[in-house]
């Protein structure tokens, strides 16, 4: 049987056409992969990145370093009722209680800063808020010939400073840990727990020294 050229041309066509969708369908693999590289890298980036010290870690980190180091502070009110305002153990007792009735409600703290944003933000201004008024309130205790009101009015200002900002490094911690890993969350926890302890080591060493 003899096969025309038209029907050889045919043939060809359809062989050559076979073959250039077979390289378009390579090529178009070949992209994919370039834009799943791309993904690839950019997740690893993503992935690397995550462990860089974030300013949010700073943050938790100078919080519960503070609530170690005040510790120290304790030591500072005791002689402060006792010498200079000259107030008898039991009512030195009874306003160092008075003075920690803000730690009572920090559950109020955390439905605050969630539902009643400063600035703009939720955490941030609640944080910087709760430095100023701790530093503010250090300051007036520290100034000489107040009474004794002044002096518990100015204590609870720092004890709930101290509280609220507790709360809300509490909260950056959660909010940190979420979705991520059970190991990584430990972590968020170790770093909280490593400032607290430095804070009352430093404490404790230079308490001694301010006894004597």
């Amino acid at each position: 049987m003899q096969v025309s050229s038209a029907e050889l041309r045919e043939e060809q066509q359809q062989v050559e056409g076979n073959a250039a969708r077979r390289r378009g369908a390579t090529t178009a693999l070949d992209d994919d992969d370039k834009v799943d590289t791309k993904v690839d890298t950019k997740v690893d980036t993503k992935l690397d990145n995550k462990y860089v010290m974030r300013p949010e870690l700073i943050a938790i980190s100078l919080v519960y370093l503070v609530q170690g180091l005040l510790r120290l502070s304790s030591l500072a009110v005791f002689t402060l009722f006792k010498d200079e305002l000259e107030l008898d153990p039991a009512t030195v007792g009874l306003l160092t209680g008075v003075t920690a009735f803000p730690w009572l409600i920090k559950p109020l703290y955390g439905f605050l800063s969630d539902a009643v944003p400063i600035w703009g933000y939720k955490r941030r201004s609640y944080l910087m808020l709760c430095g100023g008024l701790g530093a503010s309130s250090w300051l007036a205790v520290s100034v000489p010939g107040l009474t004794v009101g002044t002096v518990v009015g100015a204590l609870m200002v720092g004890s709930l400073s101290t509280a609220c900002a507790d709360v809300v490094a509490d909260s950056i911690v959660v909010e940190l840990s979420r979705g991520r890993p059970q190991s990584e969350a430990g972590s968020l926890q170790s770093l909280c727990w490593a400032s607290v302890s430095v804070g009352s080591v430093v404490s404790a060493y230079f308490s001694g020294s301010l006894v004597e």
